[in-house]
């Protein structure tokens, strides 16, 4: 994502690497719900 935000000319691009713990986190959880929810509805 920030290269390419650096592509369109966005201003205020984070820089590369771009690793944040929250957000991994917050992807951690959205991929088990999903995951359990799958399996429950399957």
């Amino acid at each position: 994502m920030p290269v390419w935000l650096s592509t369109v000319g966005f201003p205020m691009a984070p820089p590369v690497p771009n690793f944040d713990p929250t957000s991994l986190v917050g992807h951690a959880v959205y991929g088990l719900v999903l995951g359990i929810g799958y399996a429950v509805l399957e």
